[in-house]
């Protein structure tokens, strides 16, 4: 949630200010005592400060899948699916995208909204029931994801350059 934060604060320019994720912060703390005495809706806590603090724009997929990903953990005390499932949408969003291609050396192409769709049908199905087709769809996404990046253009790992 504070990357989510950190994101959604520049994309809104808003100041990253201390006292602003500190508060998000004791929200976490919060959570996790209510959780602790058996409340189980404290878990949309954190994700109410922050959606305060730094609201998703639905502006593109990011978004998108950012305003699904607090919703979807905002229900999960009502269904505990709910919790990895939105982590899982936001992934597909955000980290898988730019981080994989950063591994892979390459350059990180545009998605489309293709991930978004794969990680929602994902979640979909999970919650269903249906756990072959919710896995066969996540493989779906990271193959898709992995042969985009191999297809764009390699970004060279050079040597460090010496200093003296």
């Amino acid at each position: 949630m504070m990357l989510s934060y950190r994101i959604d604060s520049s994309r809104a320019r808003l100041k990253f200010t201390a006292p602003r994720a500190a508060a998000v912060a004791a929200s976490y703390l919060a959570a996790f005592a209510m959780v602790k005495m058996g409340l189980l809706w404290g878990v949309a806590l954190p994700l109410a400060a922050v959606s305060l603090a730094a609201p998703p724009r639905v502006r593109d997929l990011y978004g998108v899948g950012a305003a699904a990903w607090r919703l979807l953990m905002a229900g999960a005390a009502l269904h505990h699916h709910l919790l990895y499932m939105g982590f899982a949408v936001m992934m597909s969003t955000l980290c898988v995208p730019f981080f994989l291609p950063a591994v892979l050396y390459r350059r990180a192409p545009r998605f489309g909204p293709v991930p978004l769709l794969l990680a929602s049908t994902a979640t979909a199905l999970r919650l269903l029931g249906l756990l072959t087709p919710a896995a066969l769809a996540v493989l779906g996404l990271l193959l898709y994801i992995a042969a985009a990046a191999l297809a764009q253009e390699k970004v060279p790992l050079l040597p460090p350059k010496d200093k003296h």
